[in-house]
C-alpha cells in the first residue's frame, strides 16, 4: 500500500512505499536533470489504483522527446508510462540544485 508524505511548497513529492522511497518524473526538466547525473530510472505502467507491472528495471535516460523517453535502446510512450527513480540523498540535492539554476 502507498501513501502520499506531506510535502511544504517548492518541494519535490515522493511516494513511500513498504521498503523504498521514489519519485515520479514527470516534468521535462526532471527528466533531463535524471539524464544529465545519469541516474537509473525504472518503468512502470500502473494497472490500478494500488497495482502496477514494472515494465523495465531501467538505465539511464538516452533520449526525451514530448511523446516519448528512451531508456536502455527502448522508446516508451510518455502517456502510457510512469517513469521513476529511487530517492536518495545525493539524488534529491542535486535535483533541488537542478531546478534552482534553472528557474
Amino acid at each position: 500500500m502507498k501513501e502520499s508524505r506531506h510535502n511544504p511548497p517548492n518541494t519535490y513529492p515522493e511516494v513511500i512505499s513498504m521498503n523504498y522511497t521514489y519519485k515520479v518524473l514527470k516534468s521535462d526538466i526532471e527528466l533531463f536533470a535524471v539524464a544529465l547525473s545519469q541516474v537509473r530510472v525504472y518503468v512502470v505502467q500502473p494497472l490500478g489504483e494500488d497495482l502496477i507491472d514494472i515494465v523495465d528495471y531501467g538505465g539511464v535516460v538516452k533520449k526525451i522527446t514530448s511523446e516519448s523517453i528512451k531508456i536502455n535502446k527502448k522508446y516508451f510512450m510518455r502517456n502510457q508510462f510512469e517513469f521513476r527513480v529511487d530517492v536518495k540523498k545525493g539524488f534529491r540535492w542535486h535535483m533541488d540544485k537542478v531546478l534552482l539554476y534553472t528557474q
